[in-house]
């Protein structure tokens, strides 16, 4: 048995009104079909059975007032109005004539031409009332017709598409002044005067967004991918500043780096670009959690998000949870990781590793452990930061608050690798919680230098071995210290090296007033005892950072 392939449920040339209703105008006259039904019908000059139709569809509640505002060529005031004179009068209220007051019928087209004449001539308003037969205020009333800048009406303009004076649109933005040239004639005369006008095409200050409303219904059934931004043109707009971080954003690859390790999102109305620019946005905004967008003017946020309004927080939690259950979250760092090294690989040559506490708000039962910010006791995660040699971050982990920064260290050796992408040897710089001779082994046999502070009791160098050293930073300012350049020698006494010895170079500092002596251990024996000095000093960048 055959199936015989569906008809299509609208005409061809239908437009769209809303997701259940689409309309045909043409010569005849006009259709509305609701689900592919014929609904309503009019013939060509019926405006009672246009604006009836267009009344109709938003009381079945198939269409709203802005989508049939717009599929009428008409504002949501007017179809406002229409259903107020439907519901006063019936049908017949809907024939009602332009309301409003009309022009004076003594200043036609020739009188108005007439008058400016007379003016262009020399003559007082006294004089040219008295020679045309109208008073003063005429006068004046016809010199603004006759200059006027494209907002006066004309005295017989004609009806629009549905009988009355259609609202005028709303201009493009554009920028510099135009001319506009055109006629201006009168209903009893057929005398007509050519009339420049200057306009002033200005954005208006603040214009509602788009209607999305007939893509949100195509998003709830999957059927379309995302929707794409569109941006209504306004003077102002809220949060627009936000706009100025998309530059800065480019730069980060974060959009990109998204792209290659998670694709796309499922089907749905906010595309992944869409999620990470609001969350980014809503970050400098001072909101960096999701609960945050409820202090966050959703049509504001998305105004700049080119969309009608931004996610919910519900919306924003489902999305993440899309991300989360990818696990390709420490992939996606180390793209972004691995393209900042490759555009500044002379800022790589330098890594800063530190552990940091944050409190912990989530659902699980996690450990805890003691958060400086807080000052006490609390649930609790250990992040663990990579920064380059300005201290800007590269790379973060996660971790159980029990995790030790050597232990951490020792995982990361893989990452680490990964982010440089070559065999290039990297200084890689941490404080006296990384401190094991274990570790500085096997970071040396990684690839990696090391750099810190010596960590336990040890005999201090004899003065005699200390001298000036000075360094000449990236800014241009020198800094000299006393240092003493040594060679030290360590046990390693747990691993699968245990007994074997581990040898490094010992930059000693000697502070001003030569009371206390302070050790730094590394494996770079190229760099001067200054500039050591002042790798292990920039260590604070990263600190600064956090601050």
């Amino acid at each position: 048995m055959t199936v015989q392939p569906p008809l299509p449920l609208v005409p061809e040339d239908a437009r769209a009104v809303g997701a259940a209703a689409a309309i045909v105008e043409d010569e005849d006259g006009g259709r509305v079909f609701v689900h592919g039904n014929l609904a309503y019908a009019w013939d060509a000059g019926d405006i009672a059975g246009r604006r009836l139709a267009a009344v109709s569809l938003v009381r079945i509640k198939a269409a709203t007032q802005l989508e049939v505002a717009e599929a009428f060529g008409v504002k949501p005031a007017t179809v406002r109005r229409w259903d107020g004179w439907l519901a006063a009068s019936g049908v017949a209220g809907l024939l009602g004539d332009r309301k409003g007051p009309k022009r004076k019928s003594k200043l036609t087209a020739g009188m108005v031409a007439a008058i400016r004449r007379l003016r262009d001539g020399g003559a007082s308003y006294r004089a040219v009332a008295a020679e045309v037969g109208v008073s003063q205020g005429s006068v004046r009333t016809a010199l603004v017709l006759a200059d006027a800048d494209g907002d006066a009406e004309d005295p017989c303009a004609p009806a629009g598409s549905d009988g009355f004076l259609q609202p005028e649109p709303e201009p493009e933005p554009v920028s510099g002044w135009g001319s506009v040239s055109g006629q201006q004639s009168d209903c009893s005369a057929t005398t007509s005067v050519a009339v420049t006008v200057s306009v002033a095409v200005q954005a208006p200050v603040l214009t509602d967004p788009v209607d999305r409303g007939a893509e949100r219904v195509l998003a709830r059934f999957g059927l379309i991918e995302a929707a794409p931004p569109v941006f209504t043109p306004c003077a102002r707009a809220p949060v627009a500043g936000l706009l100025l971080a998309l530059p800065a954003l480019a730069g980060t690859g974060l959009l990109e780096a998204a792209h290659a390790v998670y694709g796309e999102l499922p089907n749905g109305f906010y595309s992944l670009d869409a999620m990470l620019c609001e969350g980014v946005f809503r970050a400098l905004l001072g909101q960096a959690r999701a609960e945050g967008a409820t202090r966050v003017d959703p049509p504001a946020l998305g105004r700049v998000l080119g969309l009608d309004r931004a996610p919910e927080v519900k919306t924003i939690r489902r999305k993440i949870a899309l991300l989360a259950e990818a696990g390709k979250a420490g992939d996606w760092i180390t793209a972004m990781a691995r393209r900042r090294v490759q555009a500044c690989p002379e800022q790589a040559a330098v890594c800063y590793v530190d552990g940091h506490v944050r409190a912990y708000q989530g659902t699980r039962r996690i450990a805890k452990t003691h958060v400086p910010r807080l000052k006490f006791p609390a649930p609790a995660t250990v992040e663990t930061w990579i920064s380059d040699a300005a201290g800007d971050p590269l790379l973060v982990v996660l971790a159980e608050p029990a995790a030790s920064l050597a232990a951490e260290l020792r995982r990361l050796i893989p990452e680490l690798r990964a982010m440089v992408g070559d065999d290039r040897r990297v200084l890689v710089g941490f404080d006296r919680g990384g401190w094991s001779p274990t570790l500085f082994a096997d970071l040396d046999a990684a690839g990696f230098d090391i750099l810190t502070w010596r960590k336990g009791a040890t005999a201090d160098i004899d003065q005699h071995a200390f001298a000036a050293h000075s360094h000449t930073d990236e800014h241009g300012r020198t800094h000299t210290w006393r240092l003493a350049d040594t060679e030290v020698t360590l046990d390693i006494t747990d691993g699968p090296r245990k007994g074997e010895t581990f040898g490094m170079r010992q930059i000693s500092l000697l502070d001003t007033a030569a009371t206390r002596q302070m050790h730094i251990l590394t494996t770079r024996r190229d760099l001067t005892p200054g500039e050591i000095r002042y790798r292990m000093g920039s260590r604070w960048r990263q600190e600064n950072h956090y601050r």
